[in-house]
């Protein structure tokens, strides 16, 4: 019933609106739209846009454009083990190859190709790895 409440009262706001819009557009474009593209989408000043995304996630637009950009070259790795770095990273709407690599080390802590083919094949669409190694579960190197 509080979600209800909640999420009755988040409608109410034509700022919230506004948000889902540029949200909407920006992973629908995997973090390809400009700023300046989303405040054309949502009728409002780019500053307004990520004066939104600044409050409703806590990040700015380009920040969120950066991890969706991640997630699909990430996927694109997982899913195909053959294709080449740079078309990943020319799909995936990054600059050049290094660009790629630099966001994989952020947001990873690793490089792209410790993730090729990391899918099986036969796993669902939404299936989200764990990509975490716990120090328990890590190899032991003998000195």
């Amino acid at each position: 019933m509080l979600d209800d409440f909640f999420l009755r009262r988040l409608r109410l706001d034509g700022a919230q609106a506004t948000f889902e819009h540029a949200l909407s557009a920006l992973i629908a474009s995997d973090g390809r739209v400009p700023v300046s593209e989303l405040a054309e989408v949502t009728a409002a000043s780019p500053r307004q846009v990520e004066r939104l995304f600044a409050r409703g996630l806590g990040f700015p637009p380009k920040t969120v454009g950066r991890v969706l950009r991640f997630q699909s070259a990430l996927r694109q790795l997982m899913n195909d083990p053959g294709v080449s770095l740079g078309k990943v990273a020319a799909s995936a709407g990054y600059y050049d190859q290094a660009h790629c690599v630099r966001d994989f080390r952020l947001f990873s802590g690793g490089v792209p190709r410790g993730y090729r083919g990391y899918y099986p094949p036969e796993v669902p669409d939404d299936f989200a790895p764990n990509v975490v190694v716990f120090v328990q579960d890590a190899e032991v190197r003998e000195p």
